[in-house]
């Protein structure tokens, strides 16, 4: 095996793959590679992994070496990307642990097809492999004994058991029509049948299976790759007969959930899964769709609006506007929902809808106010008392700034100085005095990052700012 892949370095040309198709070659080069190394061990899942390598139309270069990059001017290590040559290694050790003849000439034949399209694709090494395995072909393909004098249903029928066994519908199926022709009408009718119950019934086991793991999108962002593929297994479309609506969901729900664990936005998949869900219910396929979009709303708005009690005015607008296009987004899907349910003989079961109105930080409006009477109040005849008053309204607002933007705050807590260092000068108390009375709020607005520019009061109280600052 070694030498037969030293061979391939330096017999066949490289591919270098551009970063713009960086994660298809170098997922599907992984996977390749894996296959690679299960051929002898298992060869069974080998075919099961490349099979799905060669249904991708988008993966155009094949059976080369592949060079894949993954910064500007920075490549990854050399793959063997010889997904033809390999199925075929891995169907001729299929063949030689076949215990049906027919079997073991299908896959024999299947391996030959895929060396000679490795050999046309211009990978030489195949050439040999090829040659063998048309030699093993005929040899098996040789009449060991004379056929039986007559046809029997018992022989026909464990050759047919031996594919449902295996789970190959599709080449069960085949069988029927090809080897039971010699059946009366009604028997091959029975068989086809019964490869179409066998089928639908695996299927649906599959995919109830699949839908009880759809908890919720925390637990699945845990998941590593080993578990979301065992959580989330399904047949393979090439092994079987039937495709059911629920089935073909299912594997558009597994793809979007891929993306989701490498990081993508699905939010809009989910959407159009729990759109296309409606026909399914019930079933709860549907409920696991809307319960993930409105957990991704819901949590992203929360988001939002916290991050926005402490944001600056154009961050918080920013904040402001994502929250608004998500409301947008499930006002949208709520519209589509209705259409698509319009004709429904029973109503569809929803979950609680997510939290659209999250509370975003609102704006001190009476500090203009406040203000003009803290200047009125300075000229009256006991401007104590009128400061007084305009202290414990301040301190009475405080109470219920948590909901405030961070500069109302800001604002707040620098009109408190003031008013407190205004008053202590009326007083007659020393400039220092006053500064430590004030200290806890000057720490308190330092805490808000808030400014100590208060000019607006007047150069003495800039004063007590200035000392504030300092401290």
């Amino acid at each position: 095996m070694k030498s037969l892949l030293l061979l391939c370095f330096f017999l066949q040309a490289e591919e270098s793959i551009p970063r713009a198709d960086r994660k298809l070659y170098l997922n599907a080069a992984k996977e390749c590679e894996k296959a690679g190394g299960l051929v002898a061990s298992s060869p069974a899942e080998a075919v099961q992994i490349l099979n799905s390598l060669l249904e991708n139309e988008a993966i155009r270069k094949r059976e080369c070496i592949l060079r894949i990059e993954l910064q500007p001017g920075t490549y990854s290590r050399k793959y063997n990307f010889f997904p033809h040559q390999f199925r075929g290694r891995a169907r001729m050790r299929l063949a030689e642990k076949a215990d049906d003849k027919e079997y073991e000439i299908d896959l024999l034949r299947k391996a030959r097809k895929d060396f000679k399209e490795s050999v046309r694709l211009g990978l030489p090494t195949s050439k040999a492999l090829l040659e063998q395995a048309e030699k093993i072909l005929a040899e098996r393909s040789k009449p060991e004994k004379p056929l039986p004098p007559a046809f029997s249903e018992a022989d026909f029928r464990r050759t047919w058991e031996s594919y449902i066994r295996r789970k190959e519908y599709g080449p069960a199926l085949k069988y029927v029509e090809e080897k039971g022709s010699a059946l009366p009408k009604e028997r091959r009718d029975y068989y086809r049948a019964e490869t179409r119950r066998e089928c639908l019934d695996m299927v649906s086991t599959a995919v109830q299976s699949f839908q009880g793991n759809l908890l919720d999108l925390e637990t699945i962002s845990k998941m590593n790759d080993l578990v979301f593929k065992r959580k989330f297994k399904l047949p393979e479309k090439i092994d079987l007969v039937e495709h059911p609506p629920a089935y073909l969901w299912s594997l558009s729900v597994r793809e979007t959930l891929s993306r989701f664990l490498e990081g993508e936005e699905i939010l809009d998949d989910l959407f159009r899964l729990a759109i296309a869900a409606v026909p399914l219910e019930p079933g709860g396929h549907f409920q696991s769709m809307e319960n993930f979009a409105g957990s991704i709303v819901g949590k992203n708005i929360a988001a939002c609006a916290a991050a926005a009690r402490d944001a600056p005015l154009p961050e918080r607008n920013a904040l402001r506007k994502k929250a608004k296009a998500l409301r947008t987004k499930w006002e949208t899907f709520e519209a589509d929902l209705a259409r698509a349910t319009r004709d429904r003989s029973s109503p569809l079961e929803r979950i609680s809808p997510p939290m659209l109105d999250a509370k975003f930080p609102v704006e001190w409006e009476g500090r203009a106010r406040l203000f003009s009477e803290f200047v009125a109040g300075a000229r009256e005849k006991n401007p104590d008392l009128a400061l007084e008053r305009i202290e414990e309204r301040l301190t009475r607002l405080k109470t219920g700034w948590k909901t405030w933007s961070i500069e109302s705050r800001r604002s707040l807590l620098r009109f408190q100085i003031a008013v407190g260092a205004t008053r202590g000068f009326l007083s007659g108390q020393a400039l220092a005095r006053i500064v430590g009375d004030q200290r806890r709020r000057g720490i308190e607005l330092k805490s808000l990052n808030g400014s100590f520019e208060a000019e607006e009061f007047g150069p003495k109280i800039q004063k007590v700012f200035n000392a504030l600052r300092k401290s």
